[in-house]
């Protein structure tokens, strides 16, 4: 497990030439899926051509880095047309706020966890919405309570305030 927000601004290695590569600039989501899709990256080497990596082209994810098998795993954006209609409607998770069914508001997304092999979504780290006493954590909530991932909302199960894991 790994959270979302540890990608931002990870390096990304090349194992086939032993050196790091590149740096993730924006997380793609998979709104359907609830997983993550792919990467926005930006390269070290100067180049105005905006790059990506696809979720599958990982090899692994360590604690401090990204690993690919080569280079030519780092594609441009352009050419990837699932994860550019992806990144169209691409949410913000950890800045969502998430609504039960029923309308009401359950609170803020402080962060998301993953599957590192996957990439899905494991569950969300809810806070109180922010006031003038601050943000307090409210609990967990697993994936499989996620009905719909929008562009700034997302919307919970119905009853799944119930099951936040605290």
């Amino acid at each position: 497990m790994l959270k979302g927000e540890k990608f931002v601004s990870m390096p990304i290695t090349d194992l086939k030439a032993g050196k790091q590569v590149a740096n993730v600039k924006k997380l793609i989501i998979n709104s359907e899926k609830k997983e993550i899709a792919g990467f926005l990256v930006a390269e070290f080497k100067n180049s105005n051509i905006e790059k990506a990596v696809v979720y599958n082209n990982i090899s692994s994810i360590e604690k401090n880095t990204i690993n690919i098998k080569s280079f030519d795993s780092i594609q441009e954006f352009n050419s990837l047309p699932d994860l550019i209609k992806l990144e169209k409607n691409c949410c913000n998770i950890a800045e969502a706020q998430v609504l039960v069914e029923n309308s009401s508001l359950l609170g803020s997304v402080k962060d998301f966890w993953i599957d590192k092999k996957t990439g899905k979504i494991l569950f969300l780290e809810i806070c109180s919405v922010p006031s003038e006493q601050g943000t307090r954590f409210k609990g967990r909530l697993d994936a499989k309570n996620i009905k719909k991932i929008g562009v700034k909302v997302i919307i919970a199960k119905e009853g799944s305030e119930k099951d936040l894991i605290r």
